[in-house]
C-alpha cells in the first residue's frame, strides 16, 4: 500500500476525477450511502470507498464521510464491502475524508 498514490498524495490524488485514479470494480448504490471496490490506475491496489451522507433537514448543509480502506486483494475487498458502515469505521488502516455539516472544506487523514 505505501507504494500507492493514495499513500503518498491523498489530497493531490482525491483531487483528481475518480475515473482517472482508479478503476471501478463493484458498485452498492444507495440514496445516503453508497459504495465501491476500486483499484488504483498506477498500482492495482485495491480499496474498498465506502459514503455515508447524513442529511441536514434544517439547513440543507448535508455533511459526507468518505473512508477508502486498503484490502491486500480482491478477495478481501470483497469481503470487506459487505460490511455496514458502522463495522467500516473499526477498519484500520483507512483514509477518511470528511465534510461535516458546516465546514468550509472537507479534512484528509489517514487512520492508523
Amino acid at each position: 500500500m505505501k507504494q500507492c498514490r493514495l499513500y503518498k498524495a491523498p489530497e493531490e490524488t482525491l483531487a483528481l476525477p475518480m475515473d482517472e485514479a482508479f478503476t471501478l470494480l463493484k458498485e452498492r448504490d444507495g440514496s445516503h450511502e453508497w459504495g465501491y471496490i476500486l483499484a488504483c490506475r498506477d498500482c492495482g491496489q485495491h480499496f474498498v470507498f465506502d459514503a455515508v451522507e447524513i442529511v441536514d433537514f434544517v439547513g440543507g448543509d448535508d455533511a459526507l464521510y468518505i473512508s477508502y480502506i486498503p484490502a491486500a486483494d480482491l478477495a478481501e475487498a470483497e469481503r470487506i464491502f459487505e460490511l455496514s458502515p458502522w463495522e467500516l469505521l473499526k477498519i484500520r488502516p483507512a483514509l477518511r475524508k470528511d465534510f461535516p455539516t458546516g465546514a468550509s472544506k472537507p479534512t484528509i487523514t489517514w487512520v492508523f
